[in-house]
């Protein structure tokens, strides 16, 4: 997995609206908001393990058409995971790679 951009990210609680249990522990893939559009992306979690709700994270992220979205992004834009809602929110922290 070649990660496109490193997000800080803060999990949403259960109570919150958030997962009810933990991600997978090596790769989570869910659609990725920014400003009013969903991207497919994929977090990578090898160094990091699952994450619990309410945990904040610093993960890299993969996108599937990442030339719909890099050229778009920057260090400090807002995004947010969906899973049938919104499930984290957070800032983008790093770009890696550029299209």
């Amino acid at each position: 997995m070649t990660p496109e951009i490193v997000a800080d990210i803060q999990f949403l609680s259960t109570a919150d609206g958030g997962r009810k249990g933990p991600t997978p522990d090596h790769v989570f893939g869910c659609p990725l908001e920014y400003a009013g559009e969903l991207f497919d992306c994929r977090l990578d979690l090898s160094g990091i393990g699952p994450i619990s709700p309410g945990q904040a994270v610093t993960v890299p992220i993969q996108f599937v058409f990442p030339r719909l979205v890099l050229p778009r992004l920057r260090v400090g834009s807002a995004i947010s995971l969906w899973e049938m809602g919104t499930i984290a929110r957070g800032t983008v922290a790093r770009i890696i790679a550029g299209v």
